[in-house]
């Protein structure tokens, strides 16, 4: 990925990045972007302050496709305006937190922070600091929120008295679409609400209320049910329609003959086995109806369908039923009732029935619906409000009303607290804040007088949108509640006579206002801070550079005759003298203008000097006054590491020459270049330490000081101070250590400096001149610390892996005993046990990954991790993606890694020896190896034109995460430059960048950021967070053992030295070291153990393991190219899903897959759900599953008497764009020698990617956007077909549909009107719907042809509607200007009212053709009806009008709420998935201890238990649907009786 910028350092060591590309943008800082910002605001808050108050005019939105929503809702003007400021945009997400937090008051807030800028404005132009502003107003909302608490009143809450609470939803719902209903829908509102909340907690469960719609009828018919209301009806029209003390079985088995799970064969010969056969079915049946009766049940409601004898059984036994009722309706209704979902009907009692004390059958008209209401339900308050209207607009529109209705309620529910609206609380706050002002003696009272007049902008704007003078009105309320100490008075917007608002009941909650103010004053706050903006701009070329380190604790500099000073003494110049300034004041945190030894340790010039410590407290004793220096000390301190020329580089500071340079400037206290005799005395007592006694020691600083000072001063220089050191480090008693000691990054190594090649790649090309020297390189001991790391995250993530991705909480589900789905192995050998088997070996794969975190029996834990990791894996290709192939490659790593060796459990406990101990460099290699190429392998299949031009991703562009960039680039930038370009860009070039040391601080940030937006894109299981704990592999292999020893506390962590290892390789120099550190005859025992274990020579072991290495690394790289030897793994891509490395390079689309089967002793065809013996799709995506599903069927067939078959398959796909088209031959039978199918050989019968009509999806979307942009209810399908091959094809009844030709030639066969239309390249016919039809291709190239479909009844249905609009709309305006004179003591509101009746009280006495002038004849097109239903399209007419457009768009919740309720989620459902993995191993482990039925234990045990907890769901998100060997055999049947030849292929 290329580089966003040059990172270097300056002469102290500190990062500077130097951004690129800086030329093409501009900036505004200070004062010009505080007024940028208040200039956006305003616009922003002015557009909607004439929204605000029941007077408040409306906004007509226009959307791009030429949608128009007229509304003064400030949350939806808002979404729905097109804000490119960002500061704008941060005012539509005020708006948006309010409506998410409060419901109401989304125009007010952002009117109240836009008032708050414009005041600030002022005071910026009176020198004013925005800091001090923002103080200011932080502070004056403390007490206008105080305020709000004293003028509060509580609100009654009585379950027996509801009238305040309906009146309060009344207020909220006036200015809805169903206000004419307000009444009624309050009332709905308030009893669902009290219905289910927790007046202890004072808390409401939204769960428990349903909000159901139901096209058709009035709103009127909105109704409240304290129960479940499901689309279902009775199954039978004789059953009675109404029940009484309703006992309910909930069944999940179906009524239907029983039938051989075995392989047998029923032959009927003659008439009398038939009808014992009859009799057989009709004893069954009779059993069934018995066994419910026997439990007392009076109705029965099921998941699956009846047969139609069962259902005339049900009637006759008086036994209503409910059929075809879905899972969560089943689920909801047990809860409510408190039943038992029964899945067999042995298993039917007494016990297990729910109770409802009233089901009955909603009607709907002359619509004929029926829906089925079960109320007065035994064990659960959950209420549903069934919601009508007349068309699904209006449903849904009151669906969102009721809403606001519900969360009003909900509100007074948890704070009961009131203040009255109208403006009346700001008025009063304002008065209240303008009198604490004058108490505040700071300048902050400027601030808090301007925060009082911006509340007044809120009565303001009442007035002023209600017609009155604004500044008179509000002068005059705001006299009278000082005068009387009112705080209720506001703004009489609807002229009632009174500004009384408790006597208008303008009612508004505490929590709402108090809402408003905090959110306004905390944005207003932070764009006051904001003082740089940048913005896209021509400019001239300049280089921004900046300070990493800087902090934003830059104080002002010492006086200009102290920086004098300080440059002459120490060197520096003024600027450098002024970041060190900076620097100074970073390190004193406590601000007191001195630092502290403590502080003097955190200089990164100081931390990494293993004499760092003692050298500062040298300094201390020097400089400091009290263990304390000031600036000018701290200055003359870094000076001295200025002087030696030191640098914040490890390498440089570790040469012999470096050391002493330091050594001498630190003790050079005169600054004059030279040390005398006291001073010398002092760097030998330091440096010898308590080896040699002190007389001694002055013995010889007395000798060197005679001996070398030439010129009588009695001091010396750096390089004589270098020879009495080298003079003294000559004699073994009075050895140096600190020169000889190793620093801490180098390892066990003597210091020198580094090549190179060998600081960039960790390496020399000598280590490949020969055998040895390679085997040496690969097993050189390197620090266990980062692969331990390793080792504990991808245990723990693999730990959350194997209940959820690899299945271990459904393996019962997965692996049934009896009647299993199709598999598809790798090898055709490999067959899964029986399921309580299957659940044992997840086991053993568990603990393996337990094993691997804790490092417990390391070894034993990996083997078998991966050997039950790769036989599952192996058992279904379908599952394979390239995560769960990299799972098992890092699992089989693991084996031979040496990843035990720190922080582990056998070193800590078993194995000692291993104890922090070296690991061998190959260990590292290929771990990095394979991370490097799951990037770049990546990255080179994305060099593929599909990829580059973006059409393998087409639709991410809309996804939440790119959010941000929406703000400046469309949706088609962003897919082809941030998806496709960016993200090959990244795959090539990141393994890179995290090689090098330079580089990886920007490549962690682009990882991190990619591994995370992949997480939330993309439901990919724990891969993303897989490859961010790879991250950390390309570290500095002691990076775990720096960051303990940093952050964990010396009492809780002993730092030890690293062992040596026998799995590595040492030289002898790298030994010796090691052997003076024993210092008593324990350490000298370890050491001596320790040296035993450090081998000098390769062995047989060593030479194997980079053997077994160097063939990993080829295999790695050989096997994604190597699809030219396992051709038959090929199709229109190559290889298997996985070790491609694919990466999601191709996107597909199967349109649809049609399975023929023909029993060739009748010669009859049946057509098979693709799906009836294989959940997974992807078996329809790779030649050798397709065979492999084949012959699955056949034996399934065999099971249903179908001995001898042709299977045919028919599968129609698209890949990255392209046209629809066969992949494999459909007149191939796959069970003939001709679908033979090898892995090395090239599969004939699959039909080649027409890669040559690529250049098609251009102008396909060309044609695809021209034809919409005419009508939007167009629909186009491309399909391309081969020559010889014919595609039949079915049109719905309610579609016009053309085919026109775009390539080639095709005949269109008509069957029903037995005609045929030959079609050349550009024309077109109408093909006649409810019919089918062939298109046979008879080019001798591929065709290609699109569908148009176009829906022309509801166009013409729109059509009459705009009509009806206009014609309403026009009279309803003129009954209006002739009522006001004869109502002019109504409102507005009533008047409308009033006017809107007469309306359609005159409208009701035409007739619809009347009303639009249109022929009595008149019919509308490609209605399915003989006659059109003029009733229904005139009812949905009239309340259509009755509607307001508001399109409310679902709000985000703060990202702090969302993240804490995502975490919880997560939690929660793992905390299933390990209880479920818990309870069906201990199943299996008894089922197989006491030899009993592992199915009937799981439903025993588990499936009963999850009933009564209310729920029988499988609770992992990718538990596949459980397969019904009874429903699929029920499908297949009636395909056998030659009954549903009909074939629906619709294209």
């Amino acid at each position: 990925m290329p580089s966003v910028g040059t990172l270097a350092f300056d002469e102290f060591g500190r990062p500077v990045i130097i951004l690129r590309g800086q030329d093409s943008k501009k900036r505004l800082f200070g004062i010009e972007a505080h007024k940028s910002h208040i200039l956006a605001a305003k616009a922003v808050a002015n557009t909607l302050k004439t929204s605000l108050g029941p007077r408040g005019m409306d906004k007509c939105m226009v959307s791009p496709d030429g949608d128009i929503t007229i509304t003064n809702d400030g949350a939806t003007i808002l979404s729905m305006m097109h804000v490119e400021n960002e500061i704008g945009k941060l005012l539509v997400q005020l708006s948006k937190s309010q409506d998410d937090e409060i419901g109401d008051g989304t125009t007010g807030v952002v009117v109240l922070a836009g008032a708050l800028l414009e005041q600030a404005e002022a005071l910026l132009d009176k020198g004013i600091h925005p800091i001090r502003i923002a103080d200011g107003y932080e502070l004056a909302a403390k007490i206008a929120l105080d305020h709000l608490d004293k003028i509060a009143e509580s609100y009654p809450l009585d379950l027996k008295k509801l009238d305040p609470l309906i009146n309060t939803a009344m207020t909220t719902l006036g200015s809805k679409i169903i206000n004419r209903c307000q009444y009624q829908m309050a009332e709905i509102a308030v009893s669902a609400i009290m219905n289910v909340a927790d007046m202890e907690r004072r808390d409401v469960n939204f769960e428990l209320i349903k909000v159901q719609g139901k096209v058709g009828g009035r709103l009127e018919d909105t109704i409240l049910v304290k129960g479940v209301v499901i689309d279902k009806t009775f199954s039978h029209p004789q059953m009675p329609k109404e029940v009484r003390d309703a006992k309910i079985a909930i069944l999940t088995c179906p009524f239907e003959p029983p039938k051989p799970k075995t392989k047998h064969k029923l032959d009927i010969t003659n008439v009398e086995d038939y009808k014992k056969l009859r009799e057989y079915e009709k004893e069954k049946f009779s059993e069934m109806i018995k066994s419910i009766k026997d439990s007392g049940a009076n109705l029965v409601i099921c998941q699956w369908g009846f047969d139609d004898e069962a259902n005339h059984l049900l009637l006759s036994q008086d036994l209503p039923a409910v059929r075809w009722v879905g899972g969560p309706e089943i689920e909801l209704i047990a809860i409510a009732t408190g039943g038992r979902i029964v899945p067999r009907f042995q298993e039917l009692t007494s016990e297990k029935l729910g109770f409802a004390g009233h089901v009955y059958e909603l009607d709907f008209g002359t619509t004929g619906d029926h829906m089925l209401c079960i109320e007065k339900c035994a064990k659960s308050n959950t209420c549903t409000i069934f919601v009508r209207g007349g068309n699904k607009m209006i449903v849904e529109e009151a669906k969102r009303a009721l809403h606001d209705a519900l969360c009003v309620v909900r509100n007074l529910v948890r704070d009961n607290r009131i203040v009255y609206g109208g403006g009346a609380c700001e008025i009063s706050c304002a008065i209240e804040v303008a009198k604490e002002a004058n108490k505040i003696p700071t300048i902050e009272q400027y601030a808090i007088r301007a925060f009082a007049d911006a509340l007044e902008s809120v009565p303001l704007a009442l007035a002023e949108n209600s017609g009155f003078s604004p500044i008179k009105l509000v002068s005059d309320v705001k006299s009278q509640q000082i005068a009387q100490n009112n705080s209720r008075l506001g703004i009489d917007c609807l002229n009632k006579g009174t500004n009384d608002m408790k006597a208008q009941s303008v009612i508004e909650t505490l929590i709402g206002k108090r809402q408003q103010i905090s959110l306004a004053t905390q944005l207003v706050r932070m764009i006051l801070k904001i003082d740089d903006i940048r913005l896209p701009a021509v400019s001239t070329h300049f280089r921004l550079i900046f300070t990493i380190d800087m902090g934003s604790n830059a104080s002002i500099m010492p006086q200009q005759e102290d920086l004098q000073t300080i440059c002459q003494q120490t060197g520096f110049t003024a600027k450098e003298v002024q970041r060190l300034y900076s620097r100074f004041k970073i390190l004193d945190k406590n601000n007191c203008e001195f630092l502290t030894r403590e502080n003097l340790l955190c200089i990164s010039e100081v931390n990494i000097n293993p004499l760092g410590k003692r050298l500062i407290d040298v300094i201390m004793e020097d400089y400091g006054e009290n263990n304390k220096i000031d600036f000018q000390q701290f200055i003359f301190l870094l000076a001295k590491f200025r002087r030696a020329k030191f640098k914040s580089s490890v390498t440089e500071f570790n040469t012999r020459n470096s050391k002493l340079r330091f050594l001498f400037d630190m003790y050079d206290r005169n600054h004059d270049m030279k040390i005398d005799r006291n001073e010398l005395l002092e760097v030998l007592k330091m440096m010898v330490g308590g080896n040699v006694h002190d007389d001694q020691i002055e013995m010889i600083a007395d000798h060197t000081i005679n001996e070398l000072d030439k010129d009588g001063d009695k001091s010396i220089t750096f390089e004589e101070f270098c020879k009495t050191l080298e003079r003294i480090d000559a004699d073994d008693k009075m050895s140096m250590k600190f020169l000889n000691k190793s620093s801490y990054l180098m390892g066990p190594k003597k210091q020198q400096e580094l090549s190179t090649m060998r600081r960039l790649f960790g390496f020399e090309m000598v280590d490949f001149q020969s055998w040895s020297s390679f085997v040496k390189l690969m097993n050189r001991p390197e620090d266990p610390s980062s692969l331990a790391a390793f080792r504990i995250l991808f245990g723990i993530l693999m730990m959350l892996d194997i209940p959820q991705e690899r299945g271990m909480s459904h393996a019962d589900l997965y692996y049934p005993n009896e009647d299993r789905e199709c598999q598809f192995p790798l090898f055709n050998f490999l067959v899964p046990f029986r399921a309580e088997y299957m659940v044992v070996i997840y086991f053993i794969m568990f603990l393996g990954a337990v094993g691997i975190t804790l490092g417990l029996f390391y070894r034993c834990s990996a083997i078998i991790f991966a050997i039950t990791y790769w036989y599952i894996f192996l058992l279904d290709k379908t599952s394979w993606n390239n995560h769960s192939y990299l799972y098992g490659l890092l699992g089989f790593q693991l084996i031979f890694f040496d990843a035990h060796h720190y922080c582990s459990i056998d070193g800590l406990l078993f194995r000692k020896k291993i104890r922090n101990s070296h690991v061998p460099l190959w260990n590292y290699t290929l771990l990095r190896y394979q991370i490097f190429l799951v990037y770049f392998i990546a990255g080179l299949k994305k060099t593929e034109w599909d990829w580059v031009a973006g059409y393998s991703m087409d639709s991410l562009g809309d996804h939440w995460v790119f959010s941000p960039f929406r703000t400046f680039m469309t949706i088609e930038q962003i897919t082809w430059l941030l998806v496709h370009v960016c993200g090959l860009l990244f795959d090539l070039f990141i393994g890179f960048a995290l090689f090098f040391d330079r580089s990886r601080p920007i490549a962690i940030v682009f990882c991190a950021a990619f591994h995370t937006m992949n997480s939330q894109m993309f439901n990919i299981g724990m891969f993303p967070y897989t490859m961010l704990a790879t991250i950390p592999v390309f570290f500095h292999n002691n990076w775990l053992r720096k960051f303990v020893n940093c952050v964990l506390p010396k009492f809780l962590y002993k730092e030890e030295s690293v062992q040596y290892s026998s799995s590595c390789l040492y030289s002898k120099e790298e030994i010796k070291p090691e052997e003076s550190k024993t210092s008593s005859l324990k350490s000298a025992i370890a050491n001596a153990t320790s040296v035993k274990n450090a081998p000098v020579k390769a062995t047989f072991r060593h030479k194997m393991l980079t053997i077994f290495a160097l063939l990993y690394l080829t295999e790695q790289a050989f096997l994604p190219y190597s699809h030219f030897i396992t051709k038959g793994y090929n199709n229109w891509t190559n290889g298997l899903y996985g070790y491609s490395w694919d990466m999601m390079v191709h996107s597909w689309h199967t349109q649809h897959v049609k399975i023929t089967f023909i029993d060739k002793s009748t010669d009859e065809v049946h057509y098979l759900k693709p799906t009836a013996w294989a959940s997974a799709k992807r078996w329809s995506s790779h030649a050798d599953m397709i065979v492999q599903y084949a012959q699955c069927i056949k034996g399934k067939l065999k099971e249903h008497n179908y001995d001898d078959v042709e299977i045919r398959f028919d599968i129609w796909r698209s890949m990255n764009g392209r046209f629809n088209q066969r992949q494999i031959d459909p007149r191939i039978d796959l069970l003939s020698a001709d679908a033979k199918w090898s892995t090395f050989e090239d599969t004939p019968w699959l039909q080649p990617l027409l890669t040559n009509l690529s250049d098609w999806r251009t102008r396909m979307q060309k044609i695809e956007n021209k034809l919409s942009s005419k009508d939007q209810n167009v629909l186009v399908t491309f399909v391309a077909d081969f020559p010889g091959l014919f595609l039949e094809n079915y049109i719905p009844p309610d579609l016009n549909t053309t085919i026109e030709v775009l390539e080639g030639q095709i005949i269109v066969e008509l069957i029903s009107l037995k005609k045929n239309i030959t079609l050349n390249v550009g024309e077109n016919t109408s093909v006649p719907n409810g019919d089918y039809h062939n298109v046979y291709t008879v080019s001798s190239t591929p065709s290609c042809y699109m569908y148009v479909y176009l829906n022309q009844s509801d166009a013409d249905i729109v059509q009459l509607w705009d009509r009806f609009y206009n014609l309403t709309d026009r009279l309803l305006n003129e009954t209006i200007v002739r009522n006001r004179p004869l109502h002019s003591d109504k409102e507005e509101a009533d008047l409308v009212r009033v006017s809107y009746e007469n309306v359609f009280e005159e409208l009701r006495h035409k007739t619809i053709h009347e009303l639009l002038e249109i022929p009595i004849d008149y019919k509308i097109h490609n209605k399915n009806e003989t006659s059109t239903n003029w009733t229904n399209i005139r009812l949905q007419f009239e309340t259509s009008m009755n509607r307001s457009i508001v399109k409310r768009l679902d709000l985000k919740v703060k990202v702090q709420e969302r993240t804490l309720r995502v975490f919880k989620t997560f939690m929660n459902r793992k905390k299933k998935q390990f209880l479920r993995c818990y309870h069906i191993v201990k199943v299996a482990l008894k089922s197989i201890i006491f030899r009993k039925d592992f199915m009937q234990l799981v439903d025993d045990e588990i499936n009963n238990v999850d009933d009564e907890s209310g729920s029988n769901a499988i609770v992992t998100e990718e538990s596949p649907p459980q397969s019904s060997s009874k429903s699929s055999s029920s499908k297949k049947t009636s395909s056998t009786n030659g009954k549903t030849k009909k074939k629906q292929i619709k294209k």
